[in-house]
Protein backbone atom coordinates (compact mmCIF):
# COMPACT_ATOMS: atom_id res chain seq x y z
CA UNK A 1 0.00 0.00 0.00
CA UNK A 2 2.90 2.33 0.74
CA UNK A 3 3.92 2.49 -2.93
CA UNK A 4 0.51 2.55 -4.56
CA UNK A 5 -0.71 5.85 -3.11
CA UNK A 6 2.41 7.85 -4.13
CA UNK A 7 2.30 6.21 -7.56
CA UNK A 8 -1.36 7.14 -8.05
CA UNK A 9 -0.70 10.72 -6.92
CA UNK A 10 2.30 10.97 -9.28
CA UNK A 11 0.29 9.72 -12.25
CA UNK A 12 -2.51 12.16 -11.42
CA UNK A 13 -0.09 15.11 -11.16
CA UNK A 14 1.59 14.02 -14.41
CA UNK A 15 -1.74 13.99 -16.26
CA UNK A 16 -2.60 17.45 -14.93
CA UNK A 17 0.85 18.71 -15.94
CA UNK A 18 0.51 17.21 -19.40
CA UNK A 19 -2.66 19.18 -20.10
CA UNK A 20 -1.81 22.44 -18.31
CA UNK A 21 1.90 23.12 -18.91
CA UNK A 22 2.80 25.27 -21.89
CA UNK A 23 5.39 24.34 -24.49
CA UNK A 24 7.09 27.67 -25.16
CA UNK A 25 6.94 31.19 -23.70
CA UNK A 26 5.34 32.38 -26.96
CA UNK A 27 2.35 30.11 -26.36
CA UNK A 28 1.28 32.31 -23.44
CA UNK A 29 2.18 35.64 -25.04
CA UNK A 30 5.73 36.12 -23.72
CA UNK A 31 8.70 37.11 -25.92
CA UNK A 32 11.20 34.55 -27.10
CA UNK A 33 13.96 33.71 -24.63
CA UNK A 34 16.69 35.05 -26.93
CA UNK A 35 14.85 38.35 -27.35
CA UNK A 36 14.22 38.63 -23.59
CA UNK A 37 17.89 38.10 -22.70
CA UNK A 38 19.24 40.20 -25.56
CA UNK A 39 20.54 37.38 -27.73
CA UNK A 40 19.74 36.73 -31.36
CA UNK A 41 17.82 33.88 -32.91
CA UNK A 42 20.83 33.04 -35.07
CA UNK A 43 22.93 32.38 -31.94
CA UNK A 44 20.25 30.06 -30.61
CA UNK A 45 19.92 28.21 -33.93
CA UNK A 46 23.71 27.93 -34.13
CA UNK A 47 23.72 26.37 -30.66
CA UNK A 48 20.91 23.97 -31.61
CA UNK A 49 23.03 22.64 -34.49
CA UNK A 50 26.08 22.13 -32.25
CA UNK A 51 26.77 18.48 -31.43
CA UNK A 52 25.63 17.36 -28.00
CA UNK A 53 29.13 16.45 -26.83
CA UNK A 54 30.41 19.95 -27.71
CA UNK A 55 27.66 21.54 -25.62
CA UNK A 56 28.41 19.14 -22.79
CA UNK A 57 32.10 20.01 -22.95
CA UNK A 58 31.42 23.76 -23.16
CA UNK A 59 28.83 24.07 -20.38
CA UNK A 60 29.57 21.14 -18.05
CA UNK A 61 33.07 19.68 -18.33
CA UNK A 62 34.84 23.05 -18.48
CA UNK A 63 32.59 24.69 -15.88
CA UNK A 64 34.34 24.88 -12.50
CA UNK A 65 31.12 25.79 -10.68
CA UNK A 66 29.33 22.66 -11.91
CA UNK A 67 32.20 20.47 -10.67
CA UNK A 68 32.14 22.13 -7.25
CA UNK A 69 28.37 21.61 -7.05
CA UNK A 70 28.72 17.96 -8.10
CA UNK A 71 31.31 17.19 -5.44
CA UNK A 72 29.42 19.09 -2.76
CA UNK A 73 26.27 17.17 -3.66
CA UNK A 74 28.15 13.89 -3.16
CA UNK A 75 29.27 14.87 0.32
CA UNK A 76 25.90 16.29 1.33
CA UNK A 77 24.25 13.03 0.36
CA UNK A 78 26.86 11.10 2.35
CA UNK A 79 25.88 13.20 5.35
CA UNK A 80 22.22 12.66 4.59
CA UNK A 81 22.84 8.91 4.46
CA UNK A 82 23.73 9.00 8.14
CA UNK A 83 20.03 9.48 8.90
CA UNK A 84 19.18 6.03 7.52
CA UNK A 85 20.10 4.42 10.85
CA UNK A 86 17.83 6.59 13.00
CA UNK A 87 15.14 3.99 13.54
CA UNK A 88 17.69 1.35 14.55
CA UNK A 89 19.42 3.76 16.95
CA UNK A 90 16.20 4.61 18.79
CA UNK A 91 15.19 0.95 19.02
CA UNK A 92 18.59 0.15 20.52
CA UNK A 93 18.20 2.84 23.19
CA UNK A 94 15.03 1.17 24.42
CA UNK A 95 12.19 2.79 22.50
CA UNK A 96 9.33 0.76 21.12
CA UNK A 97 8.94 0.57 17.36
CA UNK A 98 6.16 3.20 17.48
CA UNK A 99 8.20 5.58 19.63
CA UNK A 100 11.25 5.11 17.40
CA UNK A 101 9.20 5.76 14.27
CA UNK A 102 7.72 8.95 15.67
CA UNK A 103 11.17 10.20 16.68
CA UNK A 104 12.65 9.20 13.33
CA UNK A 105 9.99 11.32 11.62
CA UNK A 106 11.83 14.30 13.07
CA UNK A 107 14.41 14.15 10.28
CA UNK A 108 12.09 14.70 7.29
CA UNK A 109 9.84 17.11 9.18
CA UNK A 110 12.76 19.29 10.24
CA UNK A 111 14.15 18.81 6.73
CA UNK A 112 11.06 20.54 5.36
CA UNK A 113 11.75 23.41 7.73
CA UNK A 114 15.35 23.53 6.51
CA UNK A 115 14.25 23.57 2.87
CA UNK A 116 11.84 26.42 3.51
CA UNK A 117 14.23 28.54 5.55
CA UNK A 118 17.54 28.31 3.68
CA UNK A 119 16.50 30.56 0.77
CA UNK A 120 15.26 33.17 3.24
CA UNK A 121 18.49 32.95 5.25
CA UNK A 122 20.50 33.22 2.04
CA UNK A 123 18.58 36.24 0.77
CA UNK A 124 18.12 38.17 4.02
CA UNK A 125 21.31 37.44 5.98
CA UNK A 126 23.81 36.93 3.15
CA UNK A 127 22.37 39.25 0.46
CA UNK A 128 21.61 36.45 -1.99
CA UNK A 129 24.95 34.66 -1.63
CA UNK A 130 24.26 30.92 -1.47
CA UNK A 131 27.62 29.55 -0.32
CA UNK A 132 27.61 31.11 3.19
CA UNK A 133 24.08 29.82 3.84
CA UNK A 134 25.13 26.34 2.70
CA UNK A 135 28.18 26.53 4.94
CA UNK A 136 26.09 27.50 7.98
CA UNK A 137 23.51 24.76 7.43
CA UNK A 138 26.11 22.08 6.73
CA UNK A 139 28.19 23.16 9.72
CA UNK A 140 25.12 22.82 11.93
CA UNK A 141 24.40 19.38 10.44
CA UNK A 142 28.01 18.28 10.95
CA UNK A 143 27.99 19.51 14.55
CA UNK A 144 24.72 17.67 15.17
CA UNK A 145 26.19 14.46 13.76
CA UNK A 146 29.27 14.82 15.98
CA UNK A 147 27.02 15.41 19.01
CA UNK A 148 25.03 12.27 18.13
CA UNK A 149 28.26 10.28 17.95
CA UNK A 150 29.28 11.73 21.33
CA UNK A 151 25.95 10.80 22.90
CA UNK A 152 26.01 7.27 21.48
CA UNK A 153 29.74 6.73 22.14
CA UNK A 154 29.28 5.16 25.55
CA UNK A 155 26.90 2.32 26.43
CA UNK A 156 23.88 3.58 24.52
CA UNK A 157 21.53 1.05 26.11
CA UNK A 158 21.47 3.20 29.24
CA UNK A 159 20.77 6.67 27.87
CA UNK A 160 19.33 9.17 30.30
CA UNK A 161 16.25 11.21 29.48
CA UNK A 162 18.44 14.27 28.79
CA UNK A 163 20.61 12.26 26.38
CA UNK A 164 17.52 11.02 24.53
CA UNK A 165 16.28 14.63 24.21
CA UNK A 166 19.77 15.63 23.00
CA UNK A 167 19.71 12.85 20.43
CA UNK A 168 16.25 13.93 19.29
CA UNK A 169 17.42 17.57 18.97
CA UNK A 170 20.52 16.52 17.04
CA UNK A 171 18.31 14.64 14.58
CA UNK A 172 16.17 17.74 14.05
CA UNK A 173 19.24 19.89 13.35
CA UNK A 174 20.72 17.18 11.13
CA UNK A 175 17.52 16.97 9.09
CA UNK A 176 17.20 20.73 8.66
CA UNK A 177 20.87 21.18 7.81
CA UNK A 178 21.15 18.43 5.25
CA UNK A 179 17.80 18.97 3.52
CA UNK A 180 18.35 22.72 3.40
CA UNK A 181 21.74 22.23 1.77
CA UNK A 182 20.37 19.66 -0.68
CA UNK A 183 17.75 22.19 -1.73
CA UNK A 184 20.38 24.85 -2.37
CA UNK A 185 22.97 22.65 -4.07
CA UNK A 186 20.60 20.57 -6.17
CA UNK A 187 18.16 23.31 -7.01
CA UNK A 188 18.88 26.98 -6.54
CA UNK A 189 22.70 26.97 -6.84
CA UNK A 190 22.72 24.84 -9.98
CA UNK A 191 20.24 27.17 -11.68
CA UNK A 192 22.28 30.25 -10.88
Amino acid sequence: FGFYLPAIISVFVGIIGFFTLQDKPQSIGLPEVEQYFGGTKEEALNEENTPYFELLKKYIFNNKTMWILAFSFIFVNMLRGSTDWVLKIFKEVGDTRTQATIKAATVPISGILGMLTIPIVSDKLFNGRRAPANFCYLSAAGAALLCMIGILDHDHNTLTYAEKIGLFTCLAVLGAGTCGAVTMIGGICSVE
